[in-house]
């Protein structure tokens, strides 16, 4: 999808009520991949810091990664905080017990509101490295696995 067509795709997506619509929200508001959104459970999460902690085990690279949460994704997982079932572990629980949600579901919500499925169910990772001039084969995978390292303040 174009860049230029996420905020009208975003507003759309709001306006829907299902787990599949939060988690392809959250998946664009922190630019990383579905599956990484489908597995995402509560001990990921440190609302107080605003950072999700993916473990290494679940990475491609097989390195923590370490993601900001901006105040639109934390307001997705207060959501979810709310509609939780018991003691379920996963954010976006699948239908079946404390499954994860099914790799095929936010494609699914993707046809349903008539975009374009060709690409990953997440309109906002392709966007930032296309409008670089010539990225290099591996630029993307670069930059979707760089370390997140906290900012410091030198008083």
């Amino acid at each position: 999808m174009p860049y230029t067509k996420v905020p009208d795709f975003m507003t759309r997506l709001v306006q829907r009520k299902s787990f599949s619509r939060l988690a392809l929200r959250f998946a664009i508001l922190t630019a990383v991949r579905s599956g990484e959104v489908r597995g995402a459970s509560w001990d990921e999460i440190d609302v107080d810091a605003k950072l999700w902690t993916i473990p290494k085990e679940r990475m491609k690279a097989s390195r923590e990664h370490v993601i900001p949460l901006s105040k639109p994704a934390l307001s997705i997982i207060m959501r979810c905080q709310e509609l939780r079932i018991g003691s379920r572990s996963l954010i976006f629980p699948g239908a079946k017990g404390d499954a994860p949600m099914s790799d095929m579901t936010l494609t699914k919500l993707l046809r349903e509101m008539n975009r374009d499925i060709d690409q990953v169910p997440n309109p906002s990772r392709t966007p930032p490295i296309r409008r670089r001039p010539d990225p290099g084969p591996d630029t993307t995978e670069r930059c979707r696995q760089r370390p997140y390292k906290p900012a410091t303040v030198s008083m």
